[in-house]
């Protein structure tokens, strides 16, 4: 594990000094993360491993908690037999730890009592992004192209939107997913799980007015 200490930033005109993280940035493996997240070392510090950097989690506003909990309602009440719904809590990549909002994994919830899910596992990851868009539109995307994981989802509350990502390019000098389908209010976005379809969640049911 490799530590990269933090240096000071000269003030811009029109800008205040970026204050100093509390932590040094660390780089490291899968394994030593987990580690120290098993020993306690951040405490209540809420964070992710995004290729081998430890980074701060943002946390979300009203709007996209609402929505995390709508479509994790939604999977659990259609969900398979041996698949678990699992929501803001980790994955396990190659060089990656994220806690993707919504995870939808082979296996039930008690098989992971001791483990984290593996890429092996996993169906569809899902991303509710507000303030997080541009990086779950580029960092996720490539980490989760990366690892293969077939579906990634995109909930844009911006935009008001559902963006589907399929066909991952592994492989490539810089993974990517190889197809877009967006869908807009008015229309059904089709859930399949493990080949079977759950049925069509309704883009208008997500960004409906709130009270």
């Amino acid at each position: 594990m490799s530590i990269v200490e933090t240096k000071s930033r000269k003030k811009s005109r029109g800008r205040p000094t970026a204050a100093v993280p509390e932590f040094a940035v660390a780089r490291m493996t899968v394994p030593e993360y987990l580690g120290l997240l098993d020993n306690g070392f951040y405490g209540s510090r809420r964070v992710e491993l995004w290729e081998g950097w430890v980074i701060d989690r943002m946390s979300h506003g009203p709007r996209s908690s609402m929505l995390i909990m709508l479509i994790a309602e939604w999977l659990f009440e259609r969900r398979l037999k041996e698949t678990a719904i699992r929501t803001q809590i980790p994955v396990q990549l190659a060089e990656s730890c994220p806690e993707p909002d919504i995870a939808v994994v082979r296996g039930t919830t008690t098989d992971f009592g001791s483990r984290i899910p593996t890429a092996s596992e996993i169906f569809m990851l899902i991303e509710v992004s507000d303030s997080t868009l541009a990086d779950d539109r580029t960092i996720k995307s490539r980490m989760y192209a990366g690892a293969g994981i077939t579906e990634y989802w995109i909930v844009n509350c911006e935009e008001k939107q559902v963006e589907v990502y399929t066909d991952p390019h592994a492989q490539a000098k810089s993974p990517r997913y190889r197809k877009l389908t967006t869908y807009l209010p008015g229309q059904t976005v089709p859930v399949h799980v493990g080949g079977k379809k759950l049925g069509e969640l309704a883009v208008s049911d997500l960004f409906r007015p709130t009270k």
